[in-house]
């Protein structure tokens, strides 16, 4: 059984494995499978240098490996059983289904073939995101409590950004109105701080506020993107080169209309 030096997949594997199996484990930087797979670190000449430096074929006496899935975009299998003589077969999905892989010598269901990601596994990978910008939100509700000059309506517009990227977009995936991530986040957050500005007031701050609060959300939007199944490493980094720009002339703008706002403060 192969797999990656991530302590959480380490540990999930040995524990749903039944009878006596060889786990080769690669270094992966502490990167779970998947995610190694698309930046290389789980590729074809780490499986082979494994395979070699560990001595895998004195320890045992058959030409079989059996790899996570996840694991297949990083490996030319024909390559590794070509310089190696090991016999690439493919495992489950998910870990749990590997009793009954084995068990059924080693075949698969369609079913374990397939990668799901309902709302409940959608939730599951929330709480960590959620730190950092609930952190920034308290920081920032502080420090407009000591600014006098701005009004505490403020930040609402964070809250919205973050509401949107971090909840609303998980919550509506499979049906997003924009198949790039940030889109969803950027564009649902202006919609919604549009018709927050009817209570808040359309000033110039706030309307700065507004875009840059845009701009937060289709980043958070975007992260997600690392732990979606609905795109690749190519349509990440294609999502990034799109929205990079986008998001430095919107910063550069909801600066401006801040500073705007506050001069006119100060003259008024």
């Amino acid at each position: 059984m192969v797999s990656g030096n991530y302590k959480l997949t380490f540990d999930h594997v040995r524990k749903n494995l039944n009878g006596n199996y060889w786990l080769l484990i690669l270094n992966t930087d502490g990167i779970n499978v998947w995610c190694a797979a698309g930046k290389g670190t789980f590729g074809t000449l780490e499986l082979l240098y494994a395979l070699k430096s560990n001595g895998v074929s004195e320890v045992v006496n058959h030409k079989r490996l059996i790899l996570p899935q996840l694991s297949a975009p990083g490996i030319q299998s024909p390559l590794v059983e070509k310089i190696s003589g090991f016999k690439i077969i493919y495992g489950p999905v998910y870990v749990k289904d590997l009793y009954n892989f084995v068990d059924r010598n080693y075949k698969k269901t369609t079913l374990e073939s397939q990668v799901q990601f309902n709302l409940r596994d959608r939730l599951t990978v929330l709480p960590l995101e959620w730190l950092k910008p609930t952190l920034s939100l308290f920081i920032l509700s502080i420090l407009l409590r000591f600014l006098p000059f701005l009004d505490q309506s403020l930040i609402g517009f964070p809250v919205i950004g973050v509401l949107v990227g971090l909840l609303i977009l998980p919550l509506i995936l499979p049906f997003r109105p924009f198949r790039m991530f940030y889109l969803n986040g950027l564009i649902l957050t202006l919609i919604l701080s549009l018709f927050y500005m009817t209570h808040a007031g359309f000033t110039f701050i706030n309307i700065g506020a507004s875009l840059l609060a845009g701009v937060w959300s289709g980043y958070l939007a975007y992260k997600f993107t690392g732990s979606t199944t609905f795109t690749s490493l190519s349509g990440v980094k294609e999502e990034l080169k799109q929205a990079l720009p986008i998001f430095i002339s919107l910063s550069g703008m909801g600066i401006l209309f801040i500073i705007i706002g506050f001069i006119k403060g100060v003259v008024g």
